[in-house]
């Protein structure tokens, strides 16, 4: 996995803990569409995030499929300082 991957993967599990901790009487279901879109909010590049909350993931698992899926292909077209 490669160093943007991981961060990738560290603050999925990051939001998922954080949206425990905030909703706790909340169905799963909810905490995951919460936590999708805390996910996308604080992503460190605004033309992926904003790519991706156009497309609605409904669960940071989709958010996090579609960050990596952009990231590779913006990595295509830009150059890594663009990133």
């Amino acid at each position: 996995i490669s160093s943007a991957a991981s961060d990738v993967y560290k603050r999925q599990e990051e939001v998922r803990r954080l949206v425990t901790l905030a909703y706790p009487g909340t169905d799963l279901e909810m905490q995951d569409q919460l936590g999708a879109e805390a996910f996308m909010r604080g992503y460190r590049n605004s033309r992926i995030a904003s790519d991706v909350l156009n497309r609605a993931p409904r669960t940071v698992n989709e958010a996090v499929e579609l960050v990596t899926s952009k990231e590779h292909n913006y990595k295509g077209i830009y150059t890594l300082s663009e990133l």
